[in-house]
């Protein structure tokens, strides 16, 4: 198979995962990396430098891994123009920023699942249910964090214990170097002429050279085997606990996406209200400004903004207390009290129905999903850590192991 290279800046997977969030209510989409990483206090810059770059590839790379996973959106067009090889076409979608109505079928096949859900508890109860998930993880989030510097730290020791090894193992080549010397010395007196009496047995004698040369092989290996270790820590345990950091805050963050949509339904209602009250007493919607028009009309609806602001620019009306927020009808003049009520009733119902599926989601799907694929990428990651480890260990036990066969002698049981 054929392997192509895609270029993607950090703002390009921001603008991804946006866009995705926008489209998919209530879906829990796997989390970026920060725009600044952090790398442990006690490593040097360069080293910090290289840390932080493999530590966001990782992320990214499991960002796109859990894109893959959910089956609404792995054939999203968006994700196929996003790892396509034209990036002007990447780059001109991402401007645009497409509209969260863009239709897709996984969109459409993830909103026919919401709907067919049950409906969420009463809102009491789903508060109450919401407020206990958020404390636990919150407090999952507590521990996190603190396993999350506790590997930092281990992995700083480990490298501080690495430096030492090598520095050990550079320590004992002279006295290898004088061994070696010492083995060669003959003694030699005039009148001795009988074998020496120090190996009454004859056995061949182990010399100093040999064993130094021996001891220093093995700290050699014993170095370079630990000084893979400060990774282990780094890219195991620091790097599982910050995805799981980053997926802690996801899933938060969906919870309190809730409150936006209630506060957005709070103020798309008073505004339908201020309407009908117009209506009742006879009057039409007046503001000060057509430019206030547009920050009014923008926290109720999108659309309504958008044409206010196009319209002010051609309305030259010097009396602004009676200036009529210019928004044009279907039939193309200004629109009357009673267009403006059915439009701001159907934003409100629309508003309604997203707020209804958001809290499908979160009772039937997601926060299941996340406790599911929270708990296994724990076991995965804990199971590659003790693999890795073991391996570690293996190598270090290989290492005097061969530094006793290099003795002609046998390890100790």
């Amino acid at each position: 198979d054929t392997i192509y290279e895609v270029r993607r800046r950090f703002s390009d997977f921001v603008s991804l995962r946006e866009s995705l969030v926008k489209r998919y209510i209530g879906l829990l989409i796997p989390p970026i990396p920060p725009k600044v990483v952090s790398m442990s206090p006690l490593s040097s810059k360069a080293a910090e430098e290289s840390t932080l770059v493999q530590s966001r590839l990782r992320l990214l790379s499991d960002f796109v891994d859990g894109l893959g996973n959910l089956p609404w959106i792995a054939d999203d067009p968006i994700i196929t123009v996003f790892c396509s090889l034209d990036s002007e076409h990447w780059l001109k979608i991402s401007e645009e920023k497409i509209s969260k109505t863009f239709p897709t079928p996984g969109n459409a096949m993830w909103l026919a699942v919401l709907s067919r859900s049950p409906q969420p508890p009463p809102v009491q109860q789903f508060e109450k249910v919401l407020s206990d998930t958020v404390n636990r993880l919150d407090s999952l989030q507590s521990s996190t964090d603190i396993a999350f510097k506790a590997a930092h730290k281990a992995s700083s020791a480990a490298m501080s214990r690495a430096d030492a090894l090598f520095a050990l193992k550079d320590g004992f080549q002279p006295w290898r170097g004088e061994s070696a010397r010492f083995s060669a010395l003959a003694v030699s007196l005039p009148d001795k002429l009988s074998p020496s009496l120090a190996d009454p047995t004859n056995n061949n004698e182990i010399s100093a050279e040999r064993g130094a040369a021996a001891v220093s092989a093995g700290l050699d290996a014993y170095a370079r085997e630990a000084d893979t270790e400060p990774s282990l820590f780094e890219k195991s345990l620091a790097a599982a606990c910050q995805w799981q950091q980053l997926s802690l805050i996801a899933v938060k963050e969906l919870i309190t996406k809730r409150n936006a949509l209630i506060d957005d339904i709070r103020k798309q209602q008073k505004y339908l209200d201020s309407l009908q009250s117009l209506k009742a007493a006879g009057k039409t919607p007046v503001t000060k400004k057509s430019s206030r028009t547009s920050r009014l009309l923008a926290g109720f609806s999108p659309g309504l903004a958008t044409a206010a602001s196009s319209s002010s620019k051609t309305d030259t009306s010097n009396d602004d207390s009676n200036r009529t927020s210019s928004i044009p009808s279907h039939s193309g003049a200004e629109p009357t009290i009673d267009e403006l009520i059915e439009q701001a009733q159907r934003d409100l119902t629309d508003r309604e129905n997203s707020l209804d599926l958001h809290a499908r989601a979160l009772c039937y799907c997601e926060l299941d999903r996340f406790k599911r694929d929270y708990t296994a990428y724990q076991n995965k990651w804990a199971a590659a850590f003790f693999s890795d480890m073991t391996r570690l260990a293996d190598a270090h036990k290989r290492c005097w192991e061969n530094a006793h066969d290099a003795l002609g002698i046998h390890a100790p049981v």
